[in-house]
């Protein structure tokens, strides 16, 4: 299962993850993808031709890992994170941290992933 947001907003883009996260994180036996793209829309794509989505993700990417740093849910309850030019953010390295941790689908804190570092 994959949850697109299909917008080119950044603050729409969080809050439909959010959403998503409530609605598919920890279900047993499903396995899902956040995927954490702008989408252009054709407007976009006439109106900024040079953009692409490189550009997105450039404005996007930054976010989306201190996103996925600052809000528990996100990093807790995700199974898969796709995301566009991933050398732009450091999501890979956050998820191996996290995941040696033990701390998918349980309750913990800021805390003790800081103290870990």
């Amino acid at each position: 299962m994959q949850a697109w947001a299909e917008t080119n907003q950044v603050e729409e883009l969080l809050k439909f993850q959010e959403r998503a996260v409530e609605r598919y994180g920890c279900v047993e036996q499903l396995m899902w993808s956040s995927m954490m793209e702008l989408t252009p829309t054709s407007r976009d794509v006439v109106s900024k031709p040079f953009f692409g989505l490189r550009g997105f993700a450039h404005l996007v990417n930054p976010l989306i890992q201190s996103w996925y740093w600052e809000f528990e849910d996100l990093k807790r309850k995700s199974n898969i994170v796709a995301t566009d030019f991933f050398l732009e953010n450091n999501l890979i390295e956050l998820a191996f941290m996290y995941n040696s941790l033990g701390e998918h689908c349980n309750k913990t804190s800021n805390e003790s992933i800081s103290q870990n570092i």
